[in-house]
């Protein structure tokens, strides 16, 4: 089967047609990513914002808006698990900690991250959970950041064993 050259024509027509259709779509769907990941942005800087002001319920209500287009966000978890147990959302507070962990278990080598999961833990009164963490955070070095580490691990292994 021979293909003429007004075939072959056709061809290579519809072959471009096709790419500078995909090349179109491509250019808008990445503007209209791009136009997302803006307002994204936005709206976390506004919450980490109200965060600094403690005005935590609307950190919460920013940061539930940011979460819908970044579920898998360990950052954002993070800071709307701090912002719940601002609130004393003890166990929505958990959640969104262990939840951090599932997405970055390198998380458990942070000293600082740990205690505080520790802490909330504690104020759930997972106090099982809570002194599992706590060994944990024996293990690791300071933070340097915080100096009284290993006091405040103590003083929160204390009200554990109290409030057994």
């Amino acid at each position: 089967m021979k293909i003429s050259d007004t075939a072959i024509r056709y061809i290579v027509c519809a072959i471009v047609a096709v790419l500078l259709i995909g090349l179109g779509y491509a250019s808008f769907a990445s503007k209209k990513q791009d136009e997302q990941f803006l307002a994204d942005q936005a709206t976390y800087n506004q919450s980490l914002q109200y965060l600094q002001e403690e005005d935590f319920g609307q950190a919460i209500l920013l940061l539930q808006q940011v979460e819908i287009n970044n579920s898998n966000n360990a950052i954002v978890k993070y800071y709307l698990g701090l912002a719940h147990a601002n609130t004393g959302e003890w166990s929505k507070a958990t959640m969104e900690f262990q939840t951090v962990l599932d997405l970055n278990p390198y998380k458990v080598k942070d000293g600082v991250f740990m205690i505080q999961f520790a802490n909330i833990l504690v104020d759930a009164k997972k106090l099982d959970q809570a002194k599992v963490v706590l060994e944990h955070c024996q293990t690791l070095p300071n933070p340097g950041q915080m100096p009284d580490y290993q006091e405040q691990i103590n003083a929160l292994l204390k009200r554990i064993s109290v409030g057994s």
